[in-house]
């Protein structure tokens, strides 16, 4: 179940930023988007903390590259 659960947030979040070009990513409030749909919620405080983790590392990567 929690297998799940993380394959599917790194799959809703490479399909949130796959394509997209370092500008764009640091434009996009992935976390207000999230709380929007639902899904921060929906989680347990570790899972939300990962979450968190995973869109700010891609956020200093984007921005590294910017």
């Amino acid at each position: 179940s929690d297998a799940l659960i993380v394959s599917g947030l790194v799959a809703m979040v490479l399909k949130l930023f796959s394509e997209q070009r370092p500008a764009d990513i640091l434009a996009f409030d992935a976390e207000a988007f999230m709380r929007e749909i639902g899904v921060a919620e929906a989680l347990t405080p570790q899972r939300s903390n990962g979450l968190k983790s995973m869109l700010a590392r891609i956020r200093a990567e984007a921005q590294a590259e910017n």
